[in-house]
């Protein structure tokens, strides 16, 4: 063993029974083998324990509740009586017997297993589950490789960035023309929206995938880094989530944030606040600055914890994400909601916050439509279908 760790740049696998990692380089394992390994249904034996693992490699796939889809019909009758009952070998067929009219069986059976079937797939379980990441980027452009392999290994429904180092784009307001486009950086199944900084640095956003319903909430913006996204839930109010990042401390970017906040709480009270705060000397748990005489800027962080209080907002997340220090925050109106909160390796030197969510957004499926294919076209055909049209009008009405 190198004991040296795994990171998104160098690749590994995990036994689920020794919980040790193996470097891809350490134990000779080329990059044809390791996408084989992503498929859930190839099995492969630990270097160290000889345990056998067959896993599909999904950041906790069990927070996000993957239920038995053949559980509709554990209640239903056999599908071998139901088809047919067979006779015993050893008795013989009676010749006198009427045989069967199969084909008023068939149909019968036919119907039947049609709706079963259409039963079955009209009871599928939905997902019931929101997973948001946090994550420090420290430019997202430079870590992109990383940054997608990211979210391809934890798979989030919202991503809440901050230090994106993008340029060109705010809330509420036209593009620059030298923008760096979101098809440039995020995967092509995101709603991106970004309040971009005017110069180097800092940066926040927040990744929403197309299939949920969500929108921006430009009226919430206010003087400091924050992007606020509006998400529609299943059957409730709606969920609006923000990404907020405080470089240095300061009083007037909290003061901002608060205006944010009582703006939203004016209309919904459901709130998500994800992002980097910069204040590692608060002790959550007991709402309360840490007994420690050096603590540096200590009313600033003081009047983050009077913010939390203020505003109903608990943060839930209690890992710590950067040299043993809080300081990527979750603050949720609606703690019990919280299903986990946990830190992972990072693609900065912040570790990434993953928070899974007891709540059922509203997904949108984008109907089928027809697309012709005018390259393929036979013009020829339609210009004497056009010609003959045109002179048959002309005949009817002279």
């Amino acid at each position: 063993m190198c004991q040296l760790p795994v990171t998104w740049s160098r690749q590994g696998v995990a036994c689920d029974e020794c919980s040790v990692w193996h470097h891809m380089s350490c134990i000779s394992l080329c990059s044809t083998d390791f996408r084989d390994l992503e498929r859930s249904n190839v099995a492969w034996l630990c270097c160290k324990c000889d345990s056998i693992n067959c896993d599909s490699f999904i950041f906790r796939t069990y927070e996000t509740q993957t239920s038995n889809y053949y559980e509709p019909i554990s209640n239903l009758d056999s599908t071998l009586d139901s088809v047919f009952s067979p006779l015993h070998t050893s008795s013989p067929a009676d010749r006198k017997s009427p045989k069967p009219d199969t084909t008023r069986s068939s149909t019968r059976s036919k119907n039947r297993n049609t709706t079963s079937k259409d039963s079955i797939y009209s009871n599928l379980p939905r997902k019931q589950n929101l997973r948001i990441m946090t994550v420090n980027c420290r430019s997202v452009k430079e870590n992109n490789c990383e940054f997608k392999t990211t979210v391809n290994y934890i798979k989030p429904d919202i991503i809440c960035g901050t230090e994106s180092w993008l340029r060109g784009i705010k809330p509420g307001k036209p593009h620059d023309t030298n923008a760096i486009k979101n098809s440039e950086i995020f995967p092509d199944h995101d709603n991106v929206y970004r309040n971009d900084r005017t110069s180097r640095g800092g940066g926040v956003f927040v990744a929403v995938q197309s299939n949920i319903t969500s929108v921006e909430c430009t009226e919430s913006i206010t003087d400091c880094e924050l992007e606020t996204v509006k998400i529609s839930l299943k059957g409730k109010k709606d969920l609006f989530i923000s990404s907020f990042y405080m470089a240095k401390r300061n009083s007037k970017d909290l003061d901002q944030l608060k205006l944010a906040i009582d703006f939203i709480h004016s209309e919904n009270k459901q709130h998500i606040v994800c992002g980097d705060f910069n204040c590692p000397d608060v002790d959550w748990n007991n709402l309360s600055l840490k007994n420690d005489s050096n603590i540096q800027d200590r009313s600033i962080q003081q009047q983050l914890i009077e913010l939390s209080v203020e505003t109903n907002l608990t943060q839930i997340h209690d890992q710590p994400t950067r040299q043993g220090n809080i300081l990527d925050l979750v603050l949720v109106s609606i703690p019990s909601l919280v299903k986990s909160s946990v830190s992972v390796p990072g693609i900065s030197d912040h570790d990434i916050v993953v928070t899974d969510f007891d709540i059922k957004p509203v997904y949108s499926i984008n109907k089928p439509r027809k697309i012709y294919l005018f390259k393929k076209a036979n013009w020829d055909e339609i210009k004497e279908a056009c010609i003959s049209i045109s002179e048959s009008r002309f005949y009817l009405y002279h």
